[in-house]
């Protein structure tokens, strides 16, 4: 449904007090940029699956939110005022997590390393498919993937949010999720779909 594309910024943060990654992705371009995190930086991730892709590039991890993997649930184990907090991440974030940091008196440097874009189109066979039906249900993991199914698809089936981000960016979409995800990974996702009945 979607492309990543990376962006290379025009300025990079050699230095830093703390470092937001906000999702595996982000860790994925930077990567293929040839961009490392400052050294020293303490590294906070919005989930278990940022942290863990962080893990296995060696990278120390020093504060993860909890099961809900947002930017709210970021924000609500943040430690005070920490200074320096460098935030990477896809130019269509919501800004949340950048607010929330200012508001607490840091300052955040926004580095936007990537964007998503929809395909021109979707395989013939998958869209047909979709547009008789077959389908019963379509999971929307971000503001983009919404965008991109209405604009390639339609919607043909009934809509799960994978978290509150997600369910915010479809209602802003005017698309009402049938159920929305409770924790932004695998059991949370399972439990949102069993609850369609």
């Amino acid at each position: 449904m979607t492309r990543r594309v990376p962006l290379r910024p025009a300025g990079w943060q050699t230095s830093a007090d703390w470092v937001a990654l906000t999702s595996p992705a982000t860790l994925e371009v930077l990567d293929e940029l040839g961009l490392s995190l400052p050294s020293g930086a303490r590294i906070a991730a919005v989930g278990e699956a940022t942290a863990r892709a962080a893990r296995q590039r060696g990278v120390e991890v020093d504060l993860v939110a909890g099961p809900r993997s947002s930017a709210a649930a970021l924000l609500e184990v943040w430690p005070e005022a920490v200074g320096t907090v460098l935030v990477p991440g896809s130019a269509l974030g919501s800004g949340e997590l950048v607010d929330g940091l200012l508001a607490r008196g840091n300052e955040v440097h926004r580095v936007d390393v990537y964007t998503v874009e929809a395909l021109s189109s979707t395989p013939s066979e998958v869209a047909a498919e979709y547009r008789q039906g077959l389908f019963d249900a379509v999971v929307v993991t971000s503001g983009s993937i919404g965008a991109a199914v209405g604009e390639l698809l339609g919607w043909h089936a009934r809509v799960i949010a994978f978290g509150p981000p997600s369910a915010a960016a479809l209602r802003a979409l005017g698309v009402e999720p049938d159920a929305v995800a409770g924790t932004q990974d695998a059991a949370g996702l399972i439990a949102a779909i069993a609850s369609l009945g």
